[in-house]
């Protein structure tokens, strides 16, 4: 990519990489890059990475103030890619949503990723007015300048980088989040996922209730999601309405738009034709047989390199349709990875009291190395004061 000196600028910071965000790229741009350029990068970044990204589908020239849902769109935005063109600066709105950036990104809640579309850096530093600052601080990141190279080109660059720092992002957080996943994890993607195979290949997640399937596989679809097509994670499935599952999922590989519910079996025609060419990635939580034979019915169903990753504690139903050596069974905490678990629901900073400490270890041997049940007592035990946790301990193992 030509001219490209670094990447995002401004991680947020720990407290706010756990922020649910409701897009992963807010797009700000001006009126003379709308339907060409910013419409390019748009569709690469939503259409082929799966990358959730907004744009302001009317553009900054429609004369109206900025309004307090865009501003709360930018809030709710991981990142900000900012195309500053030509026609950038003269747009008030955009300068208004620049400025709700730059203070989103102060407050360590946003990276900022700039775009120099055919204009130097040095022509935004010298501007005057109301929202200098704010121009000036954006137009001095380092970014990405666009000259002579083609569009194509650039956009295509672009995209993989900011999938790859999303990417590696999305794995420090999770790698916070949730003890113990990590290796769980890497051993999914390198041995059954196995990104460089072209089979269509079926993958089961198995294990007790409350073990971690459900979470297992959510860190697996978000960190690969982003190499297919077209990506649906279907939740509960087996309490959930059929004809919700198969909404979700033909909305998800954008195969209908409208509001009213198909018919099962118009569902199932759809999903199995207009697949077939298209590589996806869906995850099918807590599914039974016959759900399974009506969303995910068939090899033959999907386009070449798509994986299908099923949930379930059936583990017969999960060989009979994987294959025996695609079925992972999740596997209870370590002693050491379940006490820091526990530990991290129980106290704002880990206990120095060597007491506390051998107590929090007859809880761990308790819990059985059962992440939610780890989870639930850690959170009971958040409030009650140390002298009464043996007393606690000892009611627990009465009443179960």
């Amino acid at each position: 990519m030509a001219d490209s000196t670094s990447n995002i600028q401004n991680s947020p910071s720990s407290s706010c990489s756990e922020h649910r965000w409701e897009y992963e790229v807010f797009l700000s741009f001006g009126g003379d890059t709308l339907k060409a350029f910013t419409d390019h990068l748009f569709h690469a970044l939503s259409s082929d990475k799966g990358i959730l990204t907004f744009r302001d589908k009317e553009g900054p020239d429609t004369g109206k103030p900025i309004s307090p849902e865009l501003l709360n769109t930018i809030e709710n935005s991981r990142t900000a890619v900012v195309i500053l063109s030509e026609k950038y600066a003269s747009s008030t709105r955009c300068l208004e949503e620049l400025a709700k950036i730059v203070e989103c990104m102060n407050a360590g809640r946003m990276r900022v990723m700039p775009i120099f579309y055919h204009v130097d850096p040095s022509d935004m530093l010298h501007q005057k007015g109301t929202f200098a600052d704010a121009l000036r601080t954006v137009a001095g990141l380092n970014g990405h300048h666009l000259k002579d190279e083609p569009e194509s080109e650039f956009i295509r660059k672009f995209v993989e980088e900011i999938s790859s720092e999303l990417n590696d992002t999305l794995e420090s957080v999770y790698k916070d989040k949730y003890v113990g996943i990590e290796s769980c994890v890497e051993k999914i993607v390198k041995s059954y996922i196995d990104m460089a195979s072209n089979d269509v290949r079926f993958i089961g997640i198995c294990g007790m209730s409350g073990i971690g399937k459900t979470t297992l596989a959510e860190v697996v679809f978000e960190r690969i999601r982003h190499e297919f097509q077209a990506s649906s994670f279907l939740r509960n499935v087996k309490r959930r309405d059929l004809g919700d599952s198969q909404d979700q999922l033909l909305r998800d590989m954008k195969l209908k738009s409208e509001i009213p519910r198909w018919d099962e079996l118009k569902a199932i025609n759809t999903a199995s034709l207009r697949l077939r060419n298209k590589r996806v990635i869906i995850v099918v939580d807590d599914v039974d047989e016959e759900k399974l034979e009506k969303l995910a019915g068939r090899h033959n169903w999907f386009g070449p390199g798509s994986r299908i990753i099923l949930t379930t504690e059936d583990k017969g139903m999960l060989e009979k349709k994987c294959g025996e050596k695609n079925v992972y069974q999740v596997k209870k905490l370590n002693a050491s990875d379940a006490l820091e678990l526990f530990i991290r629901e129980a106290f704002n900073e880990p206990p120095c009291e060597e007491d506390l400490l051998n107590i929090c270890n007859d809880f761990v041997s308790y819990a059985d190395g059962h992440p939610l049940e780890l989870k639930k007592l850690g959170s009971i035990m958040h409030d009650i004061p140390g002298d009464l946790w043996k007393p606690e301990l000892e009611r627990l193992k009465r009443k179960y």
